[in-house]
């Protein structure tokens, strides 16, 4: 649940849906056309019928049930936030749950400025120091009219902690599209470990783990956020189609060949997700690939989703807090 038109301006793109509407849905446009290259991809026609065009966004609100309708318009007056999931089966029929979240700052939700890390690691090239004109790319650095919401920055110790997989993990379609079918994501989630949050404090819980692909031992994505590293004075996140053979229709030849292969096509990377594209069109970050092996410990990082926006991350390398 958002307020109705955030105050988002000159932010370079023409318009998005919950500036240009009285919506509390969360890019749900977005999330609307992820589902529809789903469709695509797994050749559900009825899907792609009932969600296309402006008749396919409404078909997603009117499909609401009153009672969660007349919760979510509550909430909307008291100001609480909730996740509504919305499940689309084969033949076009959705299904709707709601769970309270916590309410993100709408910097977070619509940031148009990731900062930069505090200090760049050891081991990794840029530099940091957290300058305002640090944490976009260079196209954008001679605009300085625009209104920015940067994403807030939590204190270094009270950041998302983010491990790494021990294992590998198979791009397939399952981990390009948002199905129910999780079974990678929860595997990863249960190989977390417990690690202390420093040498004489107890174990902190992990919030995050970062799944590394079997292909090419680049990190894949997180289990259930776009993770965002600082590279060459940028940020940066893993391509989720492969880059050498992307061209300047790389979006639409992507979608055509998801469309025709059927599973065939060989994944190379994660989620298209809601918030990755944001980041994306807004120039946030570019597409890089990030090898595992080059996270360092104590590393500053963004990740994102389609819930919560942007927060910030802080990786923790087991290996360097597990006693031997």
């Amino acid at each position: 649940m958002v307020p109705d038109r955030p105050d988002i301006t000159n932010d370079g793109v023409a318009s998005f849906y919950n500036r240009d509407r009285c919506s509390p849905f969360y890019h749900l446009d977005l999330h609307r056309d992820r589902l529809l290259r789903a469709a695509a991809h797994f050749n559900w026609p009825a899907v792609a019928a009932k969600l296309a065009g402006e008749a396919g966004l409404e078909y997603l609100t009117a499909s609401i049930p009153e009672a969660i309708s007349a919760q979510l318009r509550q909430d909307h007056d008291t100001g609480k936030a909730r996740k509504l999931r919305i499940c689309i089966s084969r033949d076009g029929a959705v299904t709707h749950d709601i769970v309270e979240t916590p309410a993100r700052p709408l910097e977070g939700l619509f940031a148009t400025r990731l900062p930069p890390p505090v200090v760049a690691p050891a081991g990794t090239t840029g530099d940091g120091g957290g300058h305002e004109d640090q944490g976009e790319l260079a196209g954008n650095d001679n605009d300085k009219t625009r209104n920015t919401m940067t994403a807030p920055l939590d204190p270094l110790p009270s950041r998302t902690p983010v491990v790494i997989d021990s294992r590998r993990t198979r791009p397939s379609p399952f981990t390009h599209f948002k199905t129910t079918s999780r079974a990678p994501y929860d595997a990863a989630r249960a190989r977390i470990p417990k690690i202390p949050a420093s040498p004489s404090a107890p174990v902190a819980p992990v919030a995050e783990i970062l799944l590394v692909n079997e292909l090419d031992g680049g990190i894949l994505e997180g289990s259930f956020t776009t993770p965002y590293f600082w590279r060459d004075g940028r940020w940066v996140t893993p391509p989720v189609t492969d880059l050498a053979s992307e061209s300047e229709d790389t979006r639409a030849a992507a979608a055509a060949a998801a469309a025709t292969s059927h599973g065939k096509r060989a994944w190379t990377g994660g989620h298209d997700g809601v918030s990755r594209r944001w980041a994306i069109e807004r120039g946030l970050a570019v597409e890089r690939v990030v090898p595992a092996d080059s996270v360092v410990d104590g590393e500053e990082c963004w990740l994102s989703n389609g819930v919560r926006g942007f927060y910030a991350g802080r990786v923790r390398l087991v290996s360097q807090h597990l006693e031997s």
